[in-house]
């Protein structure tokens, strides 16, 4: 019990530290094998206070596209774990987005994080 806490104290320090610097990119994958902590980083970045959406299911990703992926007042838009949306027949359409806004560098939009387990879906970005 004393190692989590250590580990989510951590984890506070480590958005605290890095959230400005986060702000300047357009995309973060948080990638690596489940139980790494990718969700956790997300679930600490929303109770942190920014403003952000927290996409976690695939009804909410989908709705997601109804809006040309547009997020207003949002700093952040967290993608909760990419395999709960691979099936989604938007997920294209989102990956062409996604490198869109990495090949513009565009940081007057919020800030993309992308939860996903090793080699899950490197194959939609073909």
């Amino acid at each position: 019990m004393r190692e989590a806490k250590a580990e989510a104290a951590d984890l506070d320090n480590c958005i605290e530290e890095n959230i400005e610097d986060w702000k300047k990119i357009p995309n973060i994958l948080l990638r690596g094998p489940p139980g790494t902590g990718k969700s956790q980083a997300m679930k600490q970045l929303e109770r942190s206070g920014v403003k952000c959406k927290y996409i976690q299911d695939l009804a909410t990703f989908n709705s997601a596209h109804s809006t040309q992926w547009n997020f207003p007042g949002c700093d952040f838009v967290l993608f909760d774990d990419y395999t709960t949306f691979k099936d989604s027949p938007y997920r294209k359409e989102f990956w062409t987005l996604w490198k869109r806004r990495v090949d513009l560098g565009d940081t007057h939009n919020p800030v993309w994080i992308m939860g996903m387990n090793d080699c899950v879906a490197y194959r939609d970005w073909e």
